[in-house]
C-alpha cells in the first residue's frame, strides 16, 4: 500500500516536466520587461499557476502574486484543439508584471500520453 506522502511526492515529480517545458518552451513576447527581475519564489508561483491553467476552463484567468517581491501575473488558456497526431493541445497567454513593466508571452502545449504537458512549436 502506498502512503499519502509518497503519493504526493509522486504526483509532484510527474508535474515537474511540465514546469520545465513551460520555462523553456516556444513563445512570442511583447514588452521590454526582463524575467531577470523574477525571484525563485516568483518562479514557483508561476509554475503553480501553470499547473492550474492546464486544467482551468478556456478563458479563465489563473492569477499569482508575490507580496515579498511585488511581482504578479496571470496565465490564461486562450484556445484548445488537437494536434495532427491527436494530442489535446492548448494555447496559453502568460502575463508577468515585475516593477513597472509587463511582459506577455504566448506558448502552445500538448498533453502527452503519460498526462504531462510539453511545449510545442506552432
Amino acid at each position: 500500500m502506498i502512503r499519502k506522502p509518497a503519493v504526493a511526492l509522486l504526483a509532484a515529480l510527474l508535474l515537474l516536466p511540465a514546469c520545465e517545458y513551460f520555462k523553456s518552451g516556444p513563445s512570442t513576447e511583447t514588452g521590454a520587461q526582463s524575467t531577470a527581475a523574477l525571484t525563485a519564489d516568483d518562479q514557483r508561483q508561476i509554475d503553480d499557476a501553470m499547473h492550474r491553467a492546464f486544467t482551468a476552463p478556456i478563458g479563465q484567468q489563473v492569477n499569482w502574486a508575490n507580496s515579498a517581491s511585488g511581482n504578479s501575473g496571470n496565465i490564461i488558456a486562450i484556445k484548445d484543439g488537437y494536434s495532427q497526431q491527436g494530442a489535446y493541445c492548448r494555447d496559453f497567454q502568460k502575463t508577468i508584471t515585475a516593477g513597472n513593466q509587463t511582459t506577455k508571452t504566448n506558448s502552445d502545449f500538448c498533453q502527452m500520453p503519460d498526462g504531462s504537458w510539453k511545449a510545442v512549436s506552432k
